[in-house]
């Protein structure tokens, strides 16, 4: 009978990439603020999200419930480590270890959110949730987004949406409040047996201020190609037509401004760049993707957002900036839907930049109008986004 159980050497090396995990992790998302917090009990809310891999995204998103909730401690969450990608990602340092162990033993957590992005349908969350509720811990689904059957279903994933629909819904069930991105993601959820969730809009336009209006324009448009997985079409396509849109947009007496959200998407922009090395003054990169608060005031800079990155769009609608969506998955119409903005959107799979210039040159006739229109519908997810944290206090208060 063979034995299963580690050698000594097993054993000293895990034990030696434990240490340096407490020791040397990335503090993001790991720590309390201020230092003074350590000394004393706090409310404190675990994260799940799709955190620590420099997307612009996904670490926007947290910062927007740490506004939601800044009278709360947001971790990220590091339940099921066994069971997670990555775990250095999740790995809690040194100094938090000791505070759980010393000063908040238990409950560590009042609740734990699972957070911002398409995260529903995706299994590596689904084990991170069940652990949430397996200790007993109260669970909130706070404007997340839902995996769409039909792109699963397109792309050969069918069986594997129908088995994990099947554990997500009863999970969901036991949440203590679920909310979500936008109406597909509600619909997705209700004909699958969950009652309609209520949908909050996208929790990054909590963290958007919108800019006045008029606004004096400068003449840049910002452009983000990127993205990762799967998407209708193939990205090789939708490099070749923003390098041809960006042609034109320059023959128009334009500037771009090319807008990673990622370092895969800031390569993919360097290589866009290669080919305009003969006008410098009118393509450039933004280089400080992984600062959000200067991202966004840079996208208030842009007279115009063309954007694949779903978040492109959502941030540039948070701050009152016209955007065209490069529609790459359903989760883009999942948020489109939710502003009232599939006109100004096509599918990367169906790219003509002939219709893109349309869309441009149709911005640029009613501008002010259409700054004037996205403010307003940021304003109301941000009062939707607002009412939905209060809910969420109060499961705190009650408990």
């Amino acid at each position: 009978m063979t034995s299963t159980s580690a050698s000594p050497q097993q054993i000293l090396k895990t034990r030696l990439k434990q240490a340096r995990q407490l020791l040397f992790c990335d503090r993001a998302a790991k720590r309390l603020y201020p230092l003074t917090a350590y000394l004393r009990p706090q409310t404190i809310a675990g994260y799940i999200g799709f955190l620590g891999h420099q997307n612009l995204g996904d670490e926007i998103l947290f910062e927007a419930f740490q506004k939601l909730f800044e009278d709360w401690q947001l971790l990220t969450y590091d339940g099921a480590i066994e069971s997670v990608h990555n775990p250095p990602f999740c790995y809690y340092p040194l100094e938090l270890r000791l505070y759980q162990q010393w000063v908040q033993p238990s409950p560590f957590y009042q609740l734990v959110f699972l957070g911002g992005g398409t995260l529903i349908n995706r299994r590596q969350y689904l084990s991170r949730f069940q652990h949430v509720l397996q200790q007993q811990i109260p669970g909130v689904v706070f404007g997340t987004g839902v995996a769409d059957p039909a792109f699963l279903q397109s792309k050969g994933d069918t069986e594997q949406f129908q088995q994990q629909i099947r554990q997500w819904v009863p999970l969901l069930k036991d949440a203590a409040m679920v909310t979500v991105r936008g109406p597909r993601s509600a619909q997705i959820l209700a004909d699958h047996g969950l009652s309609t969730p209520e949908v909050v809009g996208d929790p990054a336009l909590a963290v958007c201020l919108q800019r006045p209006v008029p606004h004096s324009r400068t003449g840049v448009i910002g452009i983000n190609v990127g993205s990762h997985g799967t998407l209708w079409g193939d990205q090789a396509q939708v490099e070749a037509a923003a390098a041809e849109l960006i042609g034109q947009l320059i023959a128009m007496g334009r500037q771009v401004e090319l807008l990673p959200f990622d370092p895969g998407d800031l390569k993919l922009s360097q290589r866009l760049l290669q080919q305009f090395e003969a006008a410098p003054d009118q393509v450039s990169i933004w280089p400080h993707f992984t600062r959000p608060k200067a991202t966004l005031k840079r996208i208030h800079h842009y007279d115009l957002v063309i954007g694949q990155r779903l978040h492109a769009c959502v941030l540039a609608c948070g701050c009152g900036v016209p955007f065209i969506a490069l529609k790459y998955e359903p989760k883009c119409d999942d948020f489109l839907d939710s502003v009232g903005m599939q006109e100004f959107s096509l599918r990367t799979d169906a790219l003509q930049v002939e219709m893109l210039l349309s869309l441009v040159r149709q911005i640029e006739q009613d501008y002010d109008a259409h700054c004037q229109r996205l403010i307003a519908v940021s304003q109301h997810y941000q009062a939707r986004l607002q009412q939905a944290a209060v809910t969420v206090r109060s499961l705190v208060s009650c408990a």
